[in-house]
């Protein structure tokens, strides 16, 4: 797994984190904006490209057997339509903002 340090404080996070946080806060100085948007835009095509590489035949995704919280060890959730919700749902908001 790729890691990133964490501003001064010499802990290192995971780069998936990236998106999480603001671009500034936790990265040592500041980027400038069009460096942050750069960066926010190439994950989101990497996450579409993820998405399209991904889909089934039958037009679904493969989902873990366990997709919610829950308690571990005691009980998990399993949100049965989320496979086909949420990407179908990402791919129609980037190809409207892409239209």
């Amino acid at each position: 797994m790729q890691k990133r340090k964490l501003g001064n404080s010499g802990l290192e996070v995971s780069a998936l984190g990236l998106g999480c946080m603001g671009m500034s806060e936790y990265y040592g100085e500041a980027a400038n904006e069009a460096e942050s948007i750069a960066t926010i835009r190439a994950a989101v095509e990497h996450g579409i490209n993820y998405l399209l590489r991904t889909q089934r035949d039958d037009g679904s995704w493969a989902d873990a057997l366990w997709n919610g919280t829950g308690f571990p060890r005691v009980f998990y959730l399993k949100y049965h339509l989320y496979a086909q919700y949420f990407p179908l749902w990402a791919l129609g908001i980037y190809r409207r903002a892409h239209a």
